[in-house]
């Protein structure tokens, strides 16, 4: 039974950004990335090596983290809209302090700003838990 519900941030133009970076992944990393989320679903609270609050001068975001294909992966999200949700903005790569893209950590926080002002929206990402 699911704890969690993953949301996918969707632009004011209705683009799913999620799925967007998510079919550009390889199908081990696609399956890596299920795997952490159907974990992260069913756990209360979420182990420090799978999820990492950034701080500031990012406010209110953190990072859903796996490593696969010799790459680390990071999804910027925050928590919300409702209760037991995580809205994921941004997915990404990262190398030491560098994250692929170079702006992902303010694409989020714009992204999470507009769906402040309601000028951009969210999808329930659907998990199998099988």
């Amino acid at each position: 039974m699911a704890i969690w519900q993953f949301m996918d941030y969707i632009s004011p133009q209705g683009r799913n950004v999620i799925d967007d970076w998510y079919t550009g992944l390889l199908t081990q990393e696609q399956s890596d990335f299920k795997a952490l989320l159907r974990i992260l679903a069913k756990t209360r609270q979420w182990p420090r090596g799978a999820f990492k609050l950034l701080g500031r001068p990012y406010p209110g975001l953190g990072e859903l983290r796996f490593e696969s294909q010799k790459r680390a992966h990071r999804v910027i999200g925050c928590f919300g809209p409702g209760p037991w949700q995580f809205t994921m903005l941004i997915g990404c790569f990262h190398k030491q302090r560098v994250y692929t893209p170079a702006n992902a950590l303010d694409t989020a926080m714009q992204r999470k700003r507009l769906l402040a002002r309601r000028e951009g929206s969210v999808r329930e990402r659907k998990i199998s838990m099988g």
